[in-house]
């Protein structure tokens, strides 16, 4: 089975200060360790070849520890949780999500560098649609307050002075309510419009890496 994992902190060096261990697992929970190989390892990803995965496996999962403070984890303590610095999380999966294969034929570093950018588009568009949501939450919201005061302006032709005034207090806070809306969808748009940027820097960064690929087998 191959894994690769991306960080978005690309500060740690990954090389350095990862550590991982696979464990399986069948359906009555007997746990088993996995062979493992880290095949490519960077601050951008990690690539981990596991090995001998048991034919019987139902789950299987990655933990991958990272240490602080420049304290030394080994494979042992990472097992046993002894470092209270080091921090850790798991990458799971089950047999029905892999699909058996004869063979794994290795990715180079460049095809798995263009994964991760397509993984951070991924990342990018799901960003874009909760913000576009968001916009319309806050649209729907300024029109529910737009119905109000027109209802409010209506009621006012009805009441005493004392009572406009009140209305008109009303008014204002909605006003400020719905300034208040159009600064986030403005904020909101000005994101959207960042998280393009970026998925088209990241689309001209795979279209120079798919050449480079090409230039390569054209070569050969």
């Amino acid at each position: 089975m191959q894994i690769i994992l991306s960080f978005d902190n690309t500060a740690i060096d990954a090389s350095e200060e990862y550590i991982f261990q696979a464990v399986s697992r069948n359906v009555v929970k007997e746990s088993k360790e996995v062979e493992y190989e880290v095949t490519y390892q960077s601050s951008s990803f990690v690539n981990v070849m596991l090995y001998n995965i048991p034919d019987d496996f139902n789950e299987l999962a990655l933990n991958v520890g990272y240490v602080a403070d420049d304290d030394i984890l080994t494979d042992e303590s990472a097992k046993k949780g002894e470092n209270k610095n080091a921090a850790y999380t798991t990458v799971y999966t089950n047999k029905y999500k892999v699909e058996n294969a004869d063979k794994i034929e290795p990715l180079s570093v460049v095809e798995m560098y263009i994964n991760k950018l397509n993984d951070e588009i991924d990342g990018y568009e799901s960003d874009i649609e909760n913000l576009t949501q968001k916009i319309s939450d806050a649209e729907e919201s300024q029109k529910e307050i737009l119905t109000k005061v027109d209802q409010l302006n209506k009621d006012k032709e009805y009441m005493t002075v004392n009572e406009v005034k009140k209305i008109d207090e009303q008014i204002s806070a909605y006003e400020t309510s719905y300034k208040s809306y159009t600064d986030k969808i403005s904020g909101y748009e000005e994101s959207i419009d960042e998280k393009n940027d970026d998925i088209s820097t990241a689309k001209a960064k795979i279209k120079e890496l798919e050449n480079i690929i090409k230039e390569k087998g054209s070569s050969k």
